[in-house]
């Protein structure tokens, strides 16, 4: 996730409390995507909720009542990139 405070921001890692050491200011956003990622992070497109009933992920956004938004994007440090992710189903 991006994490925004008096005007500077910095990416946190979804999966863990991790985050890019250095933070940047709003108008450096594209600057501060390409040297996380030159750094092993993972930016990627967020897939949509399996579970979730509303479609507006899907279909565009539908106007939201309650809830904290969900980012578009998933940030994945590298420490959590290199663990094992399970494959298939346990028998």
């Amino acid at each position: 996730m991006i994490e925004r405070h008096e005007g500077l921001q910095q990416i946190v890692c979804d999966s863990c409390p991790a985050a890019f050491p250095e933070t940047y200011a709003d108008a450096d956003f594209r600057i501060m995507i390409a040297e996380a990622k030159a750094k092993g992070w993972r930016i990627s497109q967020a897939k949509p909720d399996a579970d979730s009933r509303d479609t507006s992920d899907l279909f565009g956004a539908a106007p939201r009542v309650a809830g904290k938004e969900r980012q578009p994007y998933t940030h994945t440090c590298p420490a959590c990139q290199a663990k094992p992710q399970p494959q298939g189903r346990f028998l």
